[in-house]
C-alpha cells in the first residue's frame, strides 16, 4: 500500500512541546503518527531508476528506489519524514521548497516550513504551482571529489528554453559543472 497522505484531507494533529524552542513559541503542531515507509514514488524520467531523496537538506536523486514516508497531494506542500528531530520542527519532518537563485533556476531544499506548493498527483509529473507552472528539473551530477550525499543534485528550471550555465552552485557548497546536468521530469507513480 502506498503511503500517500493527502495533505488536503483532515489530519489528526497534536501539539507537542519541544526542548530548545523559544519561550514565546514552545509548541509545534505535528501529526500523531508517521506514515509507514513505502517505495519512493518520485522517479526521474531522464534517469530511470533514480529517485527523489534528501541528502542533508538538499533535494537529490539516488540510484534505486528507497523506502520513504512522503506526504503529498495535487495542491499543497510535499513533505518527507526523515530520521532526526530538531528543536523547532516535528521529528524529522521537512518540506520540499524551491529557492529562486537566478531568473532561470531554483535550488531545491527540504526545510522545516513549507514555502512552495506542488502538484504531485499520482500518474503525473511533479509541478510547482505558480504561473507558468514549471515541471522541468535539472539533475546535475555531483563532482567526483564531493563527499556529499546523492548522485545528482536537483534544480528546478523556472524559465524554459534557456542554456544551462557553465556552473551551478548548490545550497550545500558544491559547484557543479553545467555540462554534467540533464533536463528531466519527476514522475509521480500511482
Amino acid at each position: 500500500m502506498k503511503a500517500l497522505l493527502a495533505l488536503s484531507s483532515s489530519l489528526i494533529l497534536a501539539s507537542t512541546s519541544l526542548v530548545g524552542a523559544s519561550p514565546v513559541d514552545k509548541r509545534v503542531v505535528c501529526p500523531l503518527y508517521i506514515p509507514a515507509p513505502s517505495d519512493d514514488p518520485f522517479e526521474a524520467t531522464a534517469l530511470p531508476g533514480y529517485y527523489l531523496d534528501s541528502a542533508g537538506k538538499i533535494a537529490v536523486l539516488v540510484k534505486g528506489q528507497p523506502l520513504e514516508a512522503f506526504t503529498y497531494s495535487s495542491n499543497g506542500p510535499l513533505g518527507l519524514w526523515g530520521p532526526a528531530q530538531t528543536a523547532t520542527t516535528c521529528p524529522g519532518y521537512f518540506y520540499l521548497n524551491a529557492n529562486q537563485k537566478t531568473t532561470h533556476y531554483a535550488t531545491l531544499t527540504f526545510d522545516a516550513a513549507a514555502t512552495t506548493n506542488w502538484d504531485a498527483a499520482p500518474g503525473t509529473n511533479l509541478t510547482r504551482l505558480i504561473i507558468p507552472p514549471p515541471s522541468t528539473f535539472l539533475a546535475c551530477k555531483r563532482p567526483a571529489t564531493s563527499t556529499k550525499g546523492g548522485d545528482y543534485v536537483l534544480f528546478l528550471v523556472t524559465e524554459e528554453n534557456v542554456t544551462v550555465p557553465a556552473t551551478l552552485d548548490t545550497d550545500d557548497g558544491d559547484s557543479i559543472v553545467g555540462n554534467s546536468c540533464v533536463k528531466t521530469k519527476i514522475h509521480v507513480s500511482t
